[in-house]
């Protein structure tokens, strides 16, 4: 088990450069009182791909302004109303979040989605 003995920092290392996801304070003294549960690993069956349910995701927006019509707080925008609400992508043409689900799935049911990126 590994003790922090000062403040420090989880980053995000993908890029060319490291972005800061979470901070922590350390303060007081460090006490074990108890040992660290091992979990044992999950036990997941093997996807059905050829039973699996297929859905998709259409990503639009971006800086370049590209959404046209969309959903927004459960209205309907068109056109230039889409600029007044100040949102910038939509998922399955529903600007932040959506009234209901993206889609619900059952225990074990496999699900694709399809993700398709219209920002561009």
């Amino acid at each position: 088990m590994v003790i922090a003995e000062s403040d420090f920092m989880l980053e995000e290392i993908s890029g060319d450069t490291a972005y800061p996801m979470a901070a922590f304070t350390v303060s007081g003294d460090a006490a074990v009182t108890a040992p660290a549960v091992r979990l044992q690993p999950g036990e997941l069956p093997e996807p059905d791909l050829a039973n699996a349910r297929r859905i998709r995701l259409d990503m639009t927006g971006g800086a370049m302004g590209g959404m046209v019509d969309i959903v927004y707080q459960g209205r309907k925008l068109e056109g230039r109303d889409v600029m007044t609400v100040r949102q910038a992508w939509a998922f399955n043409a529903v600007a932040n979040l959506a009234e209901e689900p993206f889609f619900a799935a059952s225990r074990g049911e496999t699900i694709l989605v399809e993700s398709v990126n219209r920002t561009a």
